[in-house]
C-alpha cells in the first residue's frame, strides 16, 4: 500500500470511528462544471433567505481561493436524526433536525472537536512532516 492509500484509509477510518456515517476526499480545484447550475440555483431563490450562498462565489466554485495551497478537500457525513422523539400530543410538531440545543452551534462544535481529533492525530502529524520535507526537496511528494 503507497503512502497516498494508507493516509486515505486512515482519515476516512478516524472519520467513522469519530461517528461520522461516511468520509469522502476529492481534489481540491475549480468546479468548471458546477458554476452554472449554481448559478442558476442561485437564480431560481432555491437558498430561501439564505443570503451568504450568495457571497464569496469565486470561493465557493474554487476551492484553492478558499484555502490556498490545499490539495485535497474532506467531505463528512454526520446524521444528526434524533434517537428521541418528542411528544407531540400538545398537535405541534418540531422538526427532527431543531431538537434540542441550538442546531447549528451545536453540530459545528461537535464536529470541529471531530476534526481536531483527526488534525492532532500522530498518523497526520507524521503525514505533515513527509509533505513539509518533500516541500523542501527532500524526496518524492509521496501523495502524488
Amino acid at each position: 500500500m503507497g503512502l497516498k492509500s494508507y493516509y486515505t484509509d486512515f482519515v476516512k477510518n478516524k472519520a467513522i470511528d469519530l461517528g461520522f456515517i461516511s468520509c469522502g476526499i476529492s481534489k481540491s480545484g475549480f468546479l468548471e462544471d458546477e458554476v452554472g447550475r449554481f448559478e442558476n440555483w442561485l437564480k431560481n431563490n432555491y437558498h430561501g433567505k439564505m443570503s451568504y450562498m450568495e457571497r464569496n462565489f469565486d470561493k465557493r466554485m474554487d476551492t484553492t481561493k478558499l484555502v490556498q495551497g490545499s490539495k485535497s478537500v474532506i467531505s463528512l457525513l454526520y446524521n444528526y436524526y434524533p434517537t428521541k422523539k418528542i411528544d407531540d400530543q400538545n398537535n405541534f410538531k418540531i422538526s427532527k433536525y431543531a431538537y434540542g440545543k441550538d442546531y447549528l452551534r451545536s453540530q459545528a462544535s461537535h464536529k470541529r472537536t471531530k476534526t481536531n481529533n483527526i488534525q492532532k492525530s500522530p498518523q497526520m502529524h507524521t503525514m505533515r512532516g513527509n509533505l513539509a520535507q518533500c516541500r523542501r526537496g527532500g524526496g518524492t511528494n509521496p501523495l502524488n
